[in-house]
């Protein structure tokens, strides 16, 4: 039986890869409609003890309110479902827009002129009109088959790889030589967003594809201008209000260009937890009018790192989490990743006040995954 149904402003979608504890505990305080995407959803709810919604009932709920909630997922799975199941209502229009990086692209080419892009058959690429450029599926997610190529061999060998894939619609883009950011924001029904983190992402290498870093002064630099080009995105695209990580990238003359807005979800394995390390804010306190998001001290002149350790090949058959993360910075937390379903070992959240440690802990973590910590790592390498 369903529990009794109100009013919420919010209301979560659960599934594959991870429920945070944070944000489970935020669900369970405030009693927040919850609807499982997938087996894995069922159990993460099991497990944090909150109540499932029937989802028939909440689809119906949501279609019939002339305010519905808005939705906050922890699945990649939520673009696809809601487009399905909340078909005809402003979000899924506003989702299957921005889940699509090139309808995503058409609608931005009046704010973005200047920003070179093409449609590609991965079958019939044609020749390169641009190099380098960024070539990566039109639907997917986390960077999956996304591809710098720097001459023709490599857009022709890219693309054949895609094909090989299935993927039958890529997009051709310029490469945007600034820093990236991910922002993960709130907005509101005018159009108003509310950041809530901002990440800066570090160049990758070989040994680690995603690491970024924030601070209190990252975040009231970069926070402010993503948030004025989230605005006139959200404005000239009539947006609805929802939840979404924005990714921004800086062009030749310095300016925010959008990469990407990934609706409906903060990152992934709960990266928005980091506002409580770094800004002493809860980040899901945002999600409810009139709720205090900060909950502890703004941690001045701290550097904050969130890696993703990489897995090796061949796959570890055990991982001892703890020597994950390197001694010459604090380590918040540790999240282990189910590594045989996921390229990576952990998420590690860092924090360290000296830059020469700072430098160090940068370092350690692009040699990789350290091999004290892959007991059974070198008797499986080749």
């Amino acid at each position: 039986m369903s529990p009794t149904r109100h009013p919420a402003h919010t209301a979560f979608l659960l599934g594959a890869p991870y429920l945070s504890p944070p944000l489970a505990e935020h669900i369970r305080t405030h009693n927040a409609p919850v609807v499982a995407l997938d087996e894995l959803g069922h159990r993460q709810a099991a497990d944090h003890g909150l109540t499932l919604t029937d989802a028939q009932d909440f689809i119906d709920d949501y279609c019939r309110s002339p305010h519905p909630p808005l939705l906050l997922s922890v699945s990649p799975q939520a673009p696809g479902w809601i487009k399905e199941h909340l078909a005809g209502t402003p979000l899924a229009a506003q989702v299957a827009t921005l889940d699509d990086k090139v309808a995503f692209r058409n609608s931005l080419a009046d704010l973005y002129p200047d920003f070179a892009y093409r449609e590609i058959d991965p079958c019939e690429p044609g020749k390169p009109t641009m190099l380098p450029a960024l070539v990566k599926p039109a639907h997917g997610f986390g960077g999956a088959g996304a591809k710098k190529v720097d001459d023709e061999g490599q857009w022709y060998s890219h693309h054949r790889t895609l094909a090989d894939e299935d993927c039958t619609v890529a997009i051709a883009e310029s490469v945007l030589p600034g820093t990236e950011y991910a922002a993960d924001f709130i907005l509101d029904a005018r159009r108003r967003p509310r950041i809530v983190t901002v990440l800066e992402r570090l160049s990758p290498t070989d040994n680690l594809t995603y690491l970024y870093r924030t601070d209190t002064e990252l975040f009231a630099r970069m926070g402010q201008a993503i948030a004025h080009e989230l605005r006139r995105t959200a404005e000239h695209l009539h947006f609805v209000p929802m939840t979404g990580v924005a990714e921004y990238r800086a062009d030749e003359q310095g300016r925010l260009v959008p990469v990407e807005i990934n609706p409906c979800r903060f990152g992934a394995w709960g990266t928005a937890d980091v506002s409580a390390y770094a800004y002493g804010s809860d980040p899901y306190n945002h999600l409810t009018p009139n709720e205090p998001t900060l909950v502890g001290p703004r941690a001045h002149r701290t550097s904050h790192l969130v890696a993703f350790v990489d897995r090796p090949y061949p796959p570890p058959l055990t991982v001892q989490h703890d020597l994950l993360a390197p001694t010459a910075c604090e380590t918040d937390e540790i999240r282990p990743v189910d590594h045989t379903s996921w390229p990576f070992l952990a998420a590690l959240f860092m924090h360290t006040t000296n830059p020469d440690d700072y430098d160090r802990t940068v370092e350690t973590l692009r040699r990789g995954a350290p091999k004290e910590a892959l007991a059974d790592h070198d008797r499986r390498t080749p």
